[in-house]
């Protein structure tokens, strides 16, 4: 089998998928933690059937859930050793990330509209007590600034993305949701950091100026490290 070039799978591609399902996972663990807080989620054993019927098929749901995303988070550890540059376009590799991420896809596909059930029946049980109803926070860090930024890059950032095959929207993802952030005051300038799914991580080197309208992201040079 034979990958044409518009049909390789990208490192790129397998991160973002991944990302995803981080976030949506992060999403379902925090209304878990919510649901089994509930008072007729904790009682549930003595309810009447007819009440206690509905609450035990969120659990099942939920349980479903927990395995489906044991499997996933398996196939993440397994596609790993896949996401080298060197070797991700190679036949084999590429028809295993396909078949990996399809299963990623579908089960993006099935959680996303299960947790939205799960969230309109969660603020049912707590109408009924008079709770105030459940609004889930995405799980994104809150922007820094108001202004709408705009990114410019360096000869040099350019130059350093095309060795290291980094894209811009993995330098800009990391800018705007860093794992690490620190200033280097004495230069006027920010370090980003943000891991990958590949266990590498994405460290940019930017500085910010504001100029009354926008801010102005330049990014000064963007390595991948394994540590």
């Amino acid at each position: 089998m034979r990958c044409s070039l518009s049909d390789v799978i990208t490192v790129e591609q397998v991160e973002a998928r991944l990302w995803e399902f981080e976030l949506l996972d992060e999403a379902f663990n925090e209304l878990i933690l919510v649901l089994e807080q509930e008072p007729i989620f904790i009682h549930r054993r003595a309810l009447p059937e007819e009440v206690r019927k509905p609450i035990e098929e969120v659990v099942e749901g939920l349980s479903k859930y927990v395995e489906g995303r044991g499997r996933i988070y398996q196939v993440a550890e397994l596609l790993k050793p896949l996401l080298d540059i060197k070797t991700i376009s190679k036949p084999e590799n590429q028809i295993t990330l396909t078949n990996a991420l399809s299963i990623i896809e579908n089960g993006v596909q099935t959680y996303q509209p299960m947790s939205i059930s799960f969230i309109n029946f969660l603020n049912t049980i707590r109408q009924l007590r008079g709770a105030e109803p459940y609004v889930f926070t995405a799980p994104l860090p809150a922007p820094q600034v108001t202004l709408p930024r705009k990114f410019t890059y360096s000869p040099h950032a350019l130059d350093s993305m095309r060795k290291r095959h980094i894209h811009k929207n993995q330098v800009e993802k990391a800018v705007l949701s860093p794992d690490r952030l620190t200033e280097d005051p004495a230069r006027s300038r920010w370090v980003a950091e943000r891991d990958t799914s590949a266990g590498n991580f994405i460290r940019v080197v930017y500085a910010e100026t504001p100029n009354g309208v926008e801010i102005v992201t330049t990014v000064i040079t963007a390595i991948r490290i394994t540590p």
